[in-house]
């Protein structure tokens, strides 16, 4: 709601994303039951996306950065992370 209420103050663009990150999980009524409440709050956006889009470019970008040296890759064994 924030969001929205700046895109319209500042004649911004009202992004709608969804934070799929693991889009084989997602039930689609619960997304269709988002779209309802955003519609009942009057809410309306120029465009919807889902994380899950953009994966391949966030891989190539992690990818760079592993390169560059610049962000690496935590291997910590499973268990050890829990403890």
């Amino acid at each position: 709601m924030i969001n929205y209420h700046y895109a319209k103050m500042y004649g911004g663009t009202m992004i709608f994303r969804f934070d799929d990150t693991n889009p084989s999980n997602e039930k689609l009524e619960f997304v269709e039951s988002i779209f309802e409440d955003l519609n009942t709050l009057g809410i309306k956006w120029d465009k919807h996306t889902h994380t899950s889009d953009h994966f391949d470019y966030l891989i190539e970008k992690a990818r760079e950065l592993i390169l560059k040296g610049k962000a690496y890759t935590d291997d910590t064994p499973m268990e050890e992370m829990k403890n």
